[in-house]
């Protein structure tokens, strides 16, 4: 089984694609790159996500608390629900994901990420006060 790399890759096309995973791992067997490598693209593909959601919805709460006279909390809210539709829908286009639904993913991924960064943010608080 001949591993072939393939250096172009678009938005369009899905994430872990044989074609796309066994050029990223040459000196595995095909079978094996394809496995590996699309979990690497997944993994990938999570972080890139959240690296582009969360910057804009750290800014969109500065401003909106800072702005607007809305209780902070149903701005997290519309944000977070903002942010969950976002990935779901990035996450449908991208994931070829057969064991759990791109939402439900973008859910329990947006409710750990919350949970931690509530968490890390009372700590660092806690410790330099």
């Amino acid at each position: 089984d001949a591993l072939r790399f393939d250096s172009t890759w678009t938005l369009g096309e899905r994430v872990g694609s044989a074609e796309h995973t066994a050029g990223l791992l040459p000196l595995m067997p095909s079978s094996t790159a394809v496995s590996v490598g699309s979990q690497v693209m997944h993994v990938l593909t999570v972080i890139l996500v959240n690296m582009l959601t969360n910057p804009a919805a750290v800014l969109l709460d500065g401003i909106c608390s800072a702005y607007l006279p809305v209780p902070r909390f149903v701005t997290l809210l519309v944000l977070e629900l903002a942010v969950w539709l976002i990935e779901g829908r990035i996450y449908k286009a991208l994931l070829d994901y057969k064991k759990i639904k791109p939402y439900i993913l973008s859910f329990i991924l947006n409710l750990v990420s919350f949970a931690l960064g509530t968490f890390l943010l009372s700590f660092v608080f806690r410790a330099v006060l």
